[in-house]
């Protein structure tokens, strides 16, 4: 059951990373787009908006988007009317952005009884200077919607919350987001197993299990951005429907074994072929329940579209490779064009396209490093023991090969990949964001090319 829980946890945290990285590009769509425009003047800043619109359009579970300069004045805004939980939040992000020059923020605030998630992001021109501020608002009952689909049996609790302690959702099979706590220490079950480990912080960070005569409580560390996502098994609960089956199986037996008994004194051959039927049963069932755990632990390592590995697992490969304290280099390729295969061709056809570009990409990295796929378009490549020009020569391999083998004559969707060489003194997330930079330089720069990230410092 605590394999179950586990697995159950891994995988609904990978799908709300994936949610929260796809968003987290758009947002990086929105500053590249910015970079090229200049936002004192009225028709660039209608230009940006058009595309902001754009982005509410494709993804609905964004509720909102606002953009400011950097002294505070609004330039666009899809919210009719203000409010003040959200003036607020403007006023954090003015600090966290222009004062303490973050480029990338996570806010949070409660309106109306719903929680609401904000992202927002620094806009740089091409000189380096602030343009605007961008901020995606997004309703959490709607976003993280697929937590109420949890379904094993004796989960009776989901949450998600930051580091900090603050929740973004409570949800209980069958009901809707509990919106009267506001931190986690307020839910009167977890206080439970603030005591047992004897430390608050048990309850933050990596992946851990606390659990005491009643309850099994497991939690994991989304990748990317720093929240966690847990769910409470009630143990009676499981034992409960674990014992209803046991007891079925139990009558089940006990009556075959009495029909045996019967037919053995009729026909001793019957009373075999009996035995022998109830056998294979048994061996069908333990089959079947091997089957389906082996396909559970496929579904937390591998993506089912393109069969590469995900997101999960690629992160795993990246800390061992870190851990060996080794060379190694990373490459981040985005398909170019791929939204236009979608709109003109249809997601059917987009996603063989996807599907035949990760197969490309596969068999050229076959024995030279590992390829998976970090989240919609986009795949990561890891290269062990290779410096960064080592790694190019090999991702121009890649893309020379993606460029002479198209999906048809009509479709030849290429791609532009960043590289960059890990640097011991550097955490792995600004590995990542280095190749990513890398790679939108070589879409900015003409697509269909190979870039190299060229410092451990992230462009400003």
């Amino acid at each position: 059951m605590q394999e179950r829980l586990e697995l159950q946890t891994v995988l609904l945290a990978e799908q709300v990373s994936s949610k929260l990285n796809a968003y987290e590009m758009v947002v990086d769509l929105i500053h590249l787009r910015a970079s090229t425009l200049d936002l004192t003047r009225e028709d660039d800043q209608q230009t940006l908006s058009l595309m902001v619109r754009q982005q509410l359009f494709l993804h609905n579970e964004i509720e909102g988007t606002c953009l400011l300069a950097p002294d505070g004045t609004k330039l666009y805004s899809s919210f009719y009317q203000d409010f003040a939980e959200l003036e607020h939040i403007r006023s954090e992000m003015l600090v966290t952005h222009t004062e303490q020059d973050i480029p990338f923020s996570v806010f949070s605030f409660i309106h109306d009884g719903k929680k609401h998630l904000v992202l927002s992001r620094s806009l740089f021109d091409r000189s380096g200077d602030l343009q605007a501020i961008v901020a995606l608002v997004i309703e959490t009952e709607r976003f993280f919607s697929q937590l109420s689909q949890i379904s094993t049996p004796g989960i009776i609790e989901g949450v998600l919350y930051d580091s900090e302690g603050t929740l973004y959702g409570v949800w209980t099979p069958g009901m809707t987001s509990a919106q009267e706590f506001t931190r986690i220490s307020d839910i009167p079950s977890y206080d439970r197993f603030i005591e047992i480990s004897g430390d608050e912080t048990a309850l933050f960070g990596g992946q851990r299990q606390v659990s005491d005569e009643n309850d099994v409580f497991y939690l994991v560390q989304t990748a990317h951005v720093p929240m966690m996502l847990g769910l409470r098994m009630h143990i009676p609960s499981a034992m409960a429907t674990y014992d209803r089956t046991l007891a079925v199986s139990a009558i089940t037996i006990i009556s075959l074994m009495i029909a045996a008994l019967i037919i053995y004194h009729l026909l001793v051959r019957q009373t075999r072929e009996k035995d022998q039927l109830q056998q294979q049963m048994l061996d069908e069932l333990s089959v079947q329940v091997q089957q389906r755990t082996q396909e559970l632990e496929y579904l937390s390592n591998y993506d089912g579209l393109t069969g590469l590995i995900n997101r999960r697992k690629l992160s795993h490969l990246l800390q061992e490779s870190v851990q060996d304290q080794k060379p190694f280099s990373v490459a981040c390729i985005d398909l170019d064009g791929f939204k236009q295969v979608n709109d003109s061709q249809g997601h059917v056809i987009g996603d063989q396209v996807l599907i035949h570009i990760a197969q490309v990409i596969a068999q050229q990295v076959t024995g030279q490093g590992v390829v998976g796929r970090w989240g919609g378009d986009e795949l990561m490549v890891l290269i062990p023991h290779a410096s960064a020009q080592e790694a190019a020569a090999v991702a121009d391999h890649i893309r020379e090969a993606v460029y002479r083998h198209p999906y048809d004559e009509h479709i030849n969707c290429t791609i532009s990949v960043g590289v960059a060489e890990y640097d011991k003194s550097e955490e792995l997330v600004t590995l990542i964001r280095r190749a990513d930079y890398a790679m939108y330089r070589a879409k900015a720069e003409g697509k269909n090319c190979v870039r190299v990230a060229e410092s451990v410092d992230l462009p400003s």
